[in-house]
């Protein structure tokens, strides 16, 4: 009878274990789940040139810049800045696709991404993007959902178009802390990314290695990003679930701890990043 537990499910091309490569053979944000562990598949910007040996195991972040979300501004939701979204396009109940006015999207980016209503008509709605036209400043294209518009758009509609959250990913550096924090954890790398922009798996779920920061960390303890170990692990000192750092609060946790360890080690730790 197999192992159930630890059978590899849901793979869409070759194994969590293959190295990263330079073109993407799975959908960004693809979701495998082995036993209690859940793996996402995504697209890393940076290298992993700290820590010897290329070792696997970094914690990597997303940063929310303006390469991974657009602003759709008052107006912009339509075929110009006149004209309100038509049936069919964002401007009635049950439309599966809206036109963007203006905004500049490379095609395709927005795969896995979401269309967030922030303002104005239809706000407080997110909608999963299926795919995008590209647009360039001063044209208008189609971007595809995979949800069903519950309330229709108007030119006075506000948004964000968010990219995947597996899109860009990068390895936090020292300079990422201490001014505001603006990145989000998302999970921990299971190959090396040895190079810049290439495309593989990171773990989001489950029990999990991760190598621990100069202040070490104790089984229970919650884990949250340390400063000194780019990309390592650190005990939650302040017991808030937020590590202190140059006059600012990283306040992510990655999860808490199963195992203890000391500065350089690797302990047992129990991601809760993305289920």
């Amino acid at each position: 009878m197999p192992d159930s537990m630890h059978t590899q499910e849901q793979i869409i091309h070759g194994s969590i274990w293959d190295a990263p490569t330079a073109a993407a053979l799975n959908p960004i944000g693809a979701r495998v789940q082995i036993g209690e562990r859940v793996f996402r598949y995504c697209k890393v910007t940076t290298a992993m040139t700290d820590w010897s040996n290329g070792t696997a195991g970094h914690l990597l972040v997303c940063n929310d810049t303006a390469a991974d979300e657009v602003n759709v501004a008052a107006t912009y939701f339509g075929a110009d800045l006149s004209t309100a979204p038509v049936a069919g396009e964002g401007g009635a109940a049950g439309d599966m696709k809206v036109r963007v006015y203006g905004v500049t999207l490379t095609v395709h980016i927005c795969q896995g991404g979401y269309l967030c209503i922030t303002d104005g008509a239809g706000e407080g709605y997110l909608y999963g993007i299926k795919d995008n036209d590209v647009i360039t400043t001063g044209t208008s294209g189609i971007i595809t959902l995979h949800d069903p518009i519950q309330v229709l758009l108007t030119a006075g509609s506000v948004g964000i178009i968010h990219q995947s959250l597996f899109m860009d990913l990068a390895i936090p550096v020292a300079a990422d802390f201490g001014g505001d924090v603006d990145m989000y954890m998302v999970g921990s790398a299971v190959k090396p990314f040895t190079t810049t922009n290439t495309y593989g798996w990171v773990q989001t779920w489950g029990p999990c290695l991760v190598k621990a920061g100069s202040v070490g960390i104790q089984a229970g303890q919650m884990v949250v990003q340390s400063e000194d170990n780019n990309g390592a692990g650190s005990a939650d000192d302040d017991g808030r679930g937020a590590v202190i750092i140059a006059g600012e609060e990283f306040v992510q946790p990655v999860g808490f701890a199963i195992d203890d360890a000391s500065d350089g080690e690797w302990a047992l730790t129990n991601l809760t990043l993305m289920p």
